[in-house]
């Protein structure tokens, strides 16, 4: 979802990135019988670990001593510079714990898009609202409606990996499922390519069988089976019911693609480690599909790699642009700008402290110069007895002066800097609790009076603002232009504002 922001805050939001530190996210997939974690960013690194039986199963924790051990033990094979530092990741959840659905809502608009999708996933999903994660993500956007994918997960299970994974060290940002994951390794693969017609991805992994859709480079339409739904009470799996299930599930595939795009689906990306052969002989030949066997050599990755890899990508994609969906208590948005805010406070912590140490250093330099001088002065004084000696004392004298003077001089200039950075902090502040998207800052000098053109939900909100101004210290002389207020083409109320900074008061 892209929000379009006036140029003013999309240059702070730029001076604000480039202020900050980003954290190297990798991906970390998880399934009942191995840890796999992939970091793209600095030196690549891909680390894989088996679980012992029984630790997981059917993507829930069983035993949560032993999987706390592994995870312990996975975060020392990771081997970053610090071994007791938290690894950020992009957390892929085991396959068949998240259900997805797709969905369709009316075009209301961005702003009610959010409360319309989230009714319409409640009354999909499987799990009651107050036991389950749900979240969704635009497939597509046209002019009378929303193409959503949905995803619901057990809000326990979710947890219990969340509170494991900080145990270990480990500092999962996103939640999110495996298709998605292989999904996005495809589309990034494929390139601009893929867009230009729709493709399945046909995966089969030690977990079970997995049926993805991608459309216009997005994912639509995700399904998973797992071995036991398949296997059943039997203690192994036929060739024919193999064959069977793989039949039925392609062509349950086929037809959500005819009746939901009026298309059949001609290109399949098979994803099938040792399999690719006899797959791909058997689909083409009942089906008569296109199977693509799936790999990517440049990248040194076997198939076994490729959801992980996905998760990666998504770890080294800039998170204020990323819109997918994700599976926890907030959003990857939110995170991101919980981790900025802080990356930033510790950024300007340090620079104060060091240039207050600059600081110190300098006025003691000074300090210690004018004592020195001082007792130098005392010491000529006590022997200047001559006419000769008078004058230069006189000399000296002048210096001193001369020398207070400039010390003098950079004090008032430093005093009379103005409080940039404050002023910015506390309008930002006030415009965020005021609900006002500024437009525009116009001034010469803070003391001079600041304008201020902006826009408002209402011609209430404007006067709101114009006391909210007016109620603080620092701020004085809020003037509301009325002949500026105006009503704008998306409906809002634009105004105009100048009021006079004085810097470093306190709100009431």
């Amino acid at each position: 979802m892209n929000i379009i922001k006036p140029p003013f805050i999309t240059k702070l939001i730029s001076i604000f990135e480039r202020l900050t530190s980003k954290p190297i996210i990798g991906g970390l997939a998880l399934s009942d019988s191995m840890l796999q974690y992939v970091m793209l960013g600095g030196k690549p690194k891909a680390v894989s670990l088996k679980l012992p039986p029984g630790v997981m199963r059917g993507g829930r924790i069983i035993d949560s001593k032993q999987f706390a051990a592994v995870l312990k033990q996975f975060h020392g094979m990771i081997g970053l510079n610090d071994r007791g530092a938290s690894i950020p990741v992009v957390v892929s959840l085991p396959p068949g714990s998240v259900y997805t659905q797709s969905f369709q809502v009316p075009n209301v608009g961005r702003q009610k898009l959010d409360e319309s999708a989230m009714l319409n996933l409640q009354m999909i999903s499987p799990i009651s609202e107050e036991k389950a994660y749900m979240s969704y993500q635009i497939a597509e956007e046209m002019t009378e409606k929303y193409d959503l994918l949905g995803a619901v997960a057990e809000r326990q299970v979710v947890d219990d990996i969340d509170i494991a994974l900080q145990a270990a060290n480990f500092s999962p940002v996103i939640f999110e499922f495996p298709g998605l994951a292989l999904a996005r390794t495809v589309s990034k693969a494929m390139g601009p390519g893929i867009e230009k017609e729709s493709s399945m991805v046909f995966q089969i992994s030690s977990d079970g069988l997995n049926f993805s859709i991608i459309r216009n480079g997005e994912l639509y339409f995700d399904y998973f089976r797992s071995w036991i739904s398949i296997q059943g009470e039997e203690r192994q799996i036929s060739r024919e019911l193999f064959q069977t299930v793989i039949t039925q599930e392609i062509q349950k595939v086929l037809n959500f693609s005819l009746s939901r795009f009026r298309e059949t689906l001609t290109r399949v990306f098979l994803v099938a480690p040792g399999f690719e052969k006899d797959i791909q002989t058997f689909v083409e030949g009942k089906f008569g599909l296109t199977i693509i066997p799936f790999s990517i050599p440049s990248w040194s990755l076997t198939p076994h790699w490729y959801v992980v890899f996905g998760s990666a990508l998504r770890g080294a994609m800039n998170r204020s642009r990323d819109v997918f969906l994700t599976l926890s208590r907030v959003s990857s948005r939110e995170l991101f700008q919980e981790e900025q805010t802080i990356d930033f406070i510790v950024l300007w912590r340090n620079i104060l402290a060091g240039i207050l140490a600059v600081f110190l250093v300098l006025y003691g330099g000074v300090a210690y110069f004018l004592a020195k001088e001082s007792a130098s002065t005392k010491e000529q004084l006590a022997i200047f007895t001559t006419l000769g000696q008078q004058k230069d004392l006189k000399n000296l004298e002048s210096k001193a002066a001369e020398f207070n003077s400039l010390v003098k001089t950079i004090s008032r200039v430093r005093e009379s800097t103005e409080p940039w950075s404050v002023f910015f902090s506390r309008i930002a502040s006030l415009a965020n609790e005021g609900r006002i998207t500024i437009d525009r800052i116009e001034t010469s000098s803070l003391n001079a009076g600041v304008t201020l053109s902006g826009r408002a939900p209402d011609n209430n909100t404007v006067v709101q603002f114009r006391s909210l101004l007016s109620s603080q210290l620092d701020f004085s002389d809020a003037n509301l232009s009325i002949s500026s207020i105006r009503t704008l083409e998306d409906g809002s109320t634009g105004f105009q504002i100048s009021f006079k900074f004085k810097g470093g008061s306190e709100k009431k």
